[in-house]
């Protein structure tokens, strides 16, 4: 019965008498359940409606993570239907590579009552791609009506494209894609293990030979390339030929390197190859091989331009402690190479004008010889 019928004539004159009381009693609880259930019912239609139009998914996940609840946008954002996804195990759609931080997310998430803070991963489409998504749930395990995590999903694919996009830009060269200073340095400060004393080596090698064996690893190189007459080409032929030259110089020597090398722009022609696990005997290999990729002439607008370069070698640990006394290194012996001593030099702290070592010495001469003058 719909609320206000059958409130005619006879139902007032029965309150007014007071006859039927119990009745009017009885039938108050009845409209006062039809009330409570409408009003339900439309406070049910409302979350529906706002579930059914929502841009983002919303979830309700089991304590074993399986979707006991999925709301109608997971077809427009990721392309299943509800009934495709609901029982389910979230973690069988997140992408391998995420796919454990997953499960260690939702296991931390699940002890931790109340709202969390957003996570982001990868989960594939219907259509096989990726997509990336922004999770925040909120831990729902004491709700009789829910006893687990409502999640709320949001497309943020775009958004995270536009993340990397700026985070590529600002580690690598504009002009060849190649990785930049920033980039380079940061590798090289994480391939550079902690140095071993020499002295303590031994020992230690002595107490376990498997030291001796894993020595190499230990190791790491820098290469410093630095084209030969690159300034005349751009002041001759233009920017423009120049710029198209350190592209075709990028990618043989990229050709050159070995896969778990990286090389990177440092700026104008100055080119850096960073070596892992390599000692002197494979930094000259792998020198010698980007110099010969360099041999032959470069065709570029037309002209046949013919450069070539010095390279400099600088060891871990030997020549620095850390990346950026490793590059100095490095530069010193680009400098050596450059200026007569073939295309090749591996840093010798004997041929560095700026070496620590000399320079205690340049800042102890006028104190020796002012003690000279005095002990006259």
């Amino acid at each position: 019965m719909a609320i206000g019928q059958g409130a005619g004539p006879g139902l007032i004159a029965s309150v007014a008498t007071g006859a039927g009381v119990g009745w009017l009693r009885n039938r108050g609880v009845l409209l006062g359940a039809e009330i409570g259930a409408r009003a339900s019912n439309e406070s049910e239609a409302r979350v529906r409606s706002l579930l059914e139009h929502s841009s983002d998914i919303v979830l309700i996940v089991g304590e074993d993570a399986v979707m006991r609840y999925v709301s109608p946008s997971s077809a427009r954002i990721l392309g299943y239907a509800p009934d495709e996804l609901r029982g389910q195990v979230t973690f069988a759609f997140a992408h391998p590579d995420d796919r454990e931080r997953m499960r260690r997310d939702f296991a931390a998430r699940r002890a931790t009552p109340g709202p969390g803070e957003p996570l982001t991963y990868r989960v594939r489409h219907k259509d096989g791609g990726w997509r990336t998504i922004e999770d925040l749930s909120t831990v729902r395990l004491d709700a009789p009506a829910i006893r687990g995590v409502i999640v709320n999903i949001r497309d943020v694919t775009e958004r995270a494209a536009g993340e990397e996009a700026l985070r590529h830009q600002a580690l690598h060269d504009a002009l060849t894609g190649l990785p930049n200073r920033t980039l380079l340095l940061d590798r090289l400060a994480a391939a550079l293990p902690p140095a071993v004393d020499p002295d303590m080596g031994a020992l230690q090698a002595h107490a376990d030979p498997s030291l001796t064996r894993n020595a190499a690893a230990r190791c790491a190189a820098l290469l410093l390339i630095d084209l030969d007459r690159f300034k005349e080409v751009n002041d001759t032929l233009g920017h423009h030929v120049g710029d198209a030259l350190l592209c075709q110089v990028a990618a043989r020597v990229h050709g050159a390197v070995r896969a778990a090398d990286t090389l990177a722009r440092l700026g104008g022609d100055e080119f850096a190859v960073l070596l892992p696990d390599t000692d002197e005997v494979g930094a000259r290999r792998v020198a010698a091989a980007v110099l010969a990729a360099l041999v032959a002439p470069f065709p570029v607008d037309g002209h046949t331009l013919d450069v070539g370069a010095s390279v400099g070698v600088a060891l871990y640990p030997a020549h620095g402690a850390d990346a950026a006394a490793l590059l100095r290194a490095a530069d010193v012996a680009m400098y050596t190479a450059k200026h007569g001593r073939g295309d090749l030099s591996v840093y010798d702290a004997s041929l560095d004008g700026h070496s620590p070592a000399r320079l205690g010495l340049m800042t102890d001469l006028p104190t020796a010889r002012w003690r000279s003058t005095t002990s006259r």
